[in-house]
Parts: structure tokens; sequence; C-alpha cells
């Protein structure tokens, strides 16, 4: 009768906890603290998202109801409690923010300083199908959206974006992540945007789709199952744009820095190629980072000398790929030089040139910040190198005083 009173008490104890919001557990060498809360909310109410590192996912149910579940991830618990899970509810809205104690937020790559990095937060948010999406915005973190009626506006830098089974208008958006669209209905008048810079993008339209479609890269090729034809820019990039249907709806597709593919539902052929090239990146993305996870998850080499030459492999790709960032600015500055030259032009050129100057100095901004990245952790990783210089200072002190005992005994 006690045993069963004490394992009623703790029951109703770890009840007590995830009612309010929060529970302390352990897993594989990492503090994590859970979050679930559940609010009503209208049929038709508005939700936000913004979130800095950790997976978002979204899927719409038939209750008129948001069930969030937050799962906040650390290497250290103090780190955990850095960051704070913001919910401000009403029966209209619900407005989720991950807010973190400093703005100045730093990733290593170090093996010794993996307690460095800041906390990261998992969100799965069950909402109401016909609700609006009036901003998803994350940082370092990937998007899965699923089976929504209302209007979705979602955007993700440094991270894939899915969005499945959409009916409503929608603006989507990414950096450096790849962003795919699967849109089970099409209505009148809808309006379709989607834009990446640094990422392939894929659309998926239903097998009747009316729609005026409009798309535009500047480096990276436009393919569809529809027939249409991609023209060459007249100074750089390709443009497609082509009427289904009664083209009752509007989509529109940019991509500053890769490739825009629009496939028909059911057109398995493409999809399965698509697919397939897909996978293919992904094995040669896995293979590339192969050598510096290998670093990472293995930590310190037995001889720091490894390490060494480790890191400064590192640099040198960073020096690399910073070179081929400086040679694609460089090619941009070239391109709007050319355009500047032009001026005997008529007025609808001119549109079409100022468009493309818009075009390049947008591209030009993302490989700026790329390049501000790369520097960030080419400093990163020579501080490691100054830290390796103190270890083996110290290993090499401990050797020669090991070999001065040895020799006086």
């Amino acid at each position: 009768m006690k045993r069963r009173l004490i394992t009623v008490l703790i029951f109703a104890f770890l009840l007590i906890l995830m009612v309010s919001g929060a529970v302390m557990v352990s897993a594989q060498g990492q503090s994590v603290e859970e979050i679930h809360r559940s609010f009503p909310i209208s049929s038709d109410g508005r939700i936000s998202l913004e979130n800095i590192n950790g997976r978002v996912q979204i899927k719409g149910w038939d209750r008129n109801e948001v069930k969030i579940d937050a799962v906040k991830r650390a290497n250290r618990e103090e780190r955990l409690r850095e960051v704070d899970v913001q919910i401000t509810a009403d029966s209209n809205s619900v407005r989720i923010k991950t807010k973190y104690s400093s703005n100045n937020l730093v990733w290593s790559d170090n093996a010794y300083c993996e307690d460095c990095n800041p906390a990261s937060v998992d969100f799965t948010l069950m909402v109401p199908r016909g609700v609006r999406i009036d901003k998803i915005a994350v940082v370092n973190s990937p998007i899965d959206i699923e089976d929504l009626t209302g209007f979705v506006d979602a955007s993700s830098v440094n991270g894939h974006l899915r969005a499945t089974k959409l009916y409503g208008q929608t603006r989507l958006s990414t950096v450096n992540g790849r962003l795919e669209a699967d849109f089970a209905v099409l209505r009148e008048s809808q309006r379709v945007s989607l834009g990446s810079v640094n990422g392939s993008v894929a659309l998926t339209l239903p097998f009747a789709a009316n729609a005026e479609i409009s798309a535009s890269t500047v480096h990276g090729g436009i393919s569809n199952d529809f027939g249409f034809e991609a023209t060459d820019g007249r100074y750089v990039g390709h443009s497609l744009s082509g009427v289904l249907g009664d083209g009752s709806s509007r989509i529109t597709l940019n991509n500053v820095n890769g490739s825009i593919s629009i496939h028909r539902e059911g057109n398995s052929s493409q999809s399965n190629l698509s697919q397939n090239k897909r996978k293919a990146s992904t094995i040669k993305s896995t293979r590339s980072l192969s050598a510096d996870e290998e670093f990472i998850q293995k930590g310190m080499p037995s001889r720091t000398e490894k390490s060494w030459e480790s890191i400064n492999t590192k640099i040198a790709r960073i020096d690399k790929q910073r070179s081929t960032v400086d040679g694609q600015i460089s090619s941009i500055d070239n391109l709007r030089g050319v355009l500047e030259q032009q001026w005997n032009v008529s007025p609808e050129e001119k549109r079409a040139m100022d468009a493309e100057r818009s075009v390049l100095d947008a591209e030009k901004e993302a490989l700026t910040a790329v390049k501000r990245m790369l520097d960030k952790q080419k400093s990163s990783l020579e501080a490691d190198l100054v830290a390796l210089e103190a270890k083996s200072k110290e290993e090499r002190e401990s050797k020669a005083e090991f070999k001065y005992t040895f020799r006086q005994r």
C-alpha cells in the first residue's frame, strides 16, 4: 500500500511539472528541458515563431487548438538556462520566440569546446489547418510545414524549408538552404512566391493547375514538366514564363544562386530524377563533411601535431572558399559595370536592367554575409591553434619533467 502511494505521488509530481511546462532530464550526456503547452485559438487565428537554432515542424489538424512541444538541448545545464522560450497567446493569436540572454552567440567546432555552443530548441506545433502563419523566421534551423489551408509566410537562413499539402497563399524563402513546396490545390487569385539565395527551389503543382508562372535565376538553370521554354537573360541569368489553364493564380519564383524546377503532380519520372539528384548531393555533402565531423566527434587525437594538421587543413579550406566568394563578388561587380555603361536603351530595357541590378546587389549582399561567416570560422580556428600551442607546451614541459625525474632515480 505504501509503495503504491509513493508511486502515485511521484506520478502526480511529474504531471504537475509537465503541466507547468518544463521537465528537466538528462539524455546522452546532454541537458534537456521539455516544454509542453496547449492554447485554444480560432480556426483562422494567427501564429508566428522565431527561432535561432533548432528544427521547426508545423502540421495542421482539425482542432481549434495550438499544441506546442519544445525541446531545449545543451551540453551544459548553465547553457540551457541561457535560452528562454517566450509564448504569448490569446484566442486569436499565438506568438513564440526563443530569446537568448546574450545577443553575441558563437558556435565553435573545437572538440574541446563543445560546451561553448549555445542551446538549441526544437519545436513541433500542431495547429488548426486554416490558421494564418504570419511569420516563421529561423536561423540555423530547418523548417517542415504540412497540411495548411491558410496563408503561410516562412523563411530560413542556413537550413532547408519543406512545405507540403499547401492550399493557400504562400511566401517562402531560404538563404543557404534548399526550398521545396508542394501544393494540393491552387485557388483562383491565389498568390505564391518562392525565393532562394544559394539553394535549389523545387515546386510541385496539382495535375490540373490554373496558374500564370514567372521564374528567374541569376546563376542556375530552370526546368519544368509543362513544356515551357527558359530563355537566357541579356546580361545574366535565365527566365521562364507561361500560363497553365486559365492562369487564375499567380506564381513567382526567384533564385540568385541555384536551380529552379517546376513539377507536375504525379510525374514520377521527373520526381524520381529530382530525388536521385538530391540524394547524390546529400551523399556528396556528407562525404565532404566527414573529415571535419570525424575530427569533432573523436576529440583530441593522441598527438597534438595531428590536431594542428587538421585545423590547418580547415583553415586552408576556408581560405579557398573565401577566394571563390571573392571571385563571385568580382564577377558581380563586372556585370554591374556593364549594366551601368548601357545608356542608349528603351524605357522597357531600362526597367529590365534595373531589375537585374537589384538581383545582383542582393546576391552580392548574400556573398558578403558568407565572407563574414567564413572569417568568423577562421578566427575561431586560429584561436584553437593558440590553445593547441599552449597545450603542446604543457605536454613538452611535462615530458621533460618526467625524463628528469626518471634519470634521478
